[in-house]
């Protein structure tokens, strides 16, 4: 780490010796107090759900390996790093980065109260990230998924279909409000705090094929809200109704089915990124240009109620 520090012209001693003249007063605390006071923090905050339960998903397990009366102060990179290798094969490159992304936010917090001199995660070796093809869901899929369940179950076709034809993320369909969508003015306004980047999104009528406004004005007032159990059941009930294996909707399937199908209808990667809400164009056009054919996707957007 010292011989990275040099090369990137950082001085080591010097970072270590501001950073301890920062917690010179600070609080001696053990992992497990820390973990708890900053959840307490991130909840004070409104924080999702969705992201509460990320966070307690990587820190319990580092509590555990750590032990839960280690002091704080005393966990240096070494730990966190035999804690991140311990992990390697069990866990995808993708997961482990991710983990490396929780324990430094909390460390940051914790450096942030003084709590320790430095954050042990610089110069944490992770696995190399290899980005491989978004997964969708087929358009034959998606066509026998609204065919069987349109009459059966037109609340969870309308839910579905926020993700599948308006990129909603699934966080964002359980926490929509039936006053932030308007089908008669063919607009969905998500709220910064409703929305992955914090930043608000809107999406109408120019930016989305006109299919999701057909199946969204069946939704009633009390359909919005949904839990995510609750969500998660529906789903896939409507899968097996539809005589389809649950894997026929990959993990963020429909959003990424939407991704794809959208790029090649529309083949236009500024639009793209304005429908899907991204900053900026080359990323998405890397991640979903050419995995969905033109004529799947007007058969895709062609799925109407």
């Amino acid at each position: 780490m010292r011989e990275e520090c040099r090369l990137a012209g950082v001085d080591v001693e010097a970072v270590v010796s501001a950073g301890l003249k920062h917690v010179e007063h600070g609080e001696r605390i053990s992992l497990r107090c820390a973990v708890d006071r900053y959840a307490k923090v991130k909840m004070k905050r409104s924080v999702s759900t969705d992201t509460l339960l990320h966070d307690r998903s990587t820190l319990e397990p580092f509590v555990r390996y750590c032990g839960e009366d280690t002091w704080l102060g005393e966990i240096g990179r070494e730990g966190v790093q035999g804690f991140i290798d311990g992990l390697r094969g069990k866990l995808s490159a993708v997961t482990l980065t991710n983990y490396r992304k929780t324990l430094s936010a909390f460390f940051n917090w914790a450096l942030g109260e003084r709590m320790i001199a430095v954050n042990p995660i610089i110069g944490l070796i992770v696995p190399e990230v290899v980005r491989a093809e978004v997964k969708c869901m087929k358009v034959s899929a998606v066509e026998r998924l609204y065919n069987a369940n349109a009459e059966a179950d037109p609340r969870v076709c309308g839910l579905m279909a926020l993700g599948f034809f308006s990129v909603l993320r699934t966080s964002s369909i359980e926490r929509l409000r039936a006053e932030d969508v308007r089908v008669d003015e063919r607009l969905i306004i998500l709220p910064a705090s409703q929305f992955k980047t914090k930043r608000r999104h809107v999406i109408d009528g120019d930016m989305v094929p006109g299919n999701v406004w057909g199946w969204i004005e069946r939704l009633e007032k009390k359909d919005y809200g949904i839990k995510k159990n609750t969500f998660t059941l529906a789903r896939n009930r409507a899968l097996k109704r539809a005589g389809l294996e649950l894997s026929a909707l990959p993990n963020n399937g429909m959003r990424h089915s939407f991704a794809s199908y959208y790029c090649a209808l529309e083949g236009s990667a500024g639009k793209a990124a304005l429908a899907i809400g991204h900053v900026g164009e080359s990323l998405l056009w890397r991640h979903y240009k050419g995995v969905m054919s033109k004529a799947d996707a007007v058969l895709y957007f062609g799925v109407r109620n």
